[in-house]
């Protein structure tokens, strides 16, 4: 076999050969479930504040929680909380939308959704 042909051999050879490797590409799936919060509630309401309480069937998670104010487009910095409750005050008069969702195991549940309460 000459040298031209030798080289064709070797590279089908070489092409025909199925890399493998200990490396994965897709990380692993997450196998929690996290439930949104349920019972939820407002606990007080007045002209310029609010409280909401609410359940979870989730040990050990965490809640995410924040609004959005309709008049001027307004969205707060997340709070990130153990607890089951949340106050806020001072809100400025406005149209408000609060969110609340389940932090477990590095996703989130779908959030419980509190609209349209007025600040006066």
């Amino acid at each position: 076999m000459g040298k031209p042909a030798l080289f064709v051999a070797l590279l089908l050879t070489l092409v025909s050969v199925q890399p493998t490797s200990v490396f994965s590409i897709t990380p692993p799936a997450e196998t929690c479930e996290c439930a949104r919060p349920t019972n939820q509630a407002i606990t007080a309401q007045g002209s310029n504040h609010v409280s909401f309480s609410w359940d979870s069937s989730e040990q050990g998670a965490s809640f995410k929680v924040w609004y959005y104010r309709q008049g001027d487009s307004y969205t707060s910095a997340e709070t990130i909380t153990s607890n089951k409750y949340i106050q806020y005050t001072n809100l400025p008069e406005g149209t408000y939308t609060f969110y609340i969702v389940t932090i477990c195991g590095g996703e989130t549940s779908q959030a419980i959704i509190f609209d349209d309460l007025i600040m006066i």
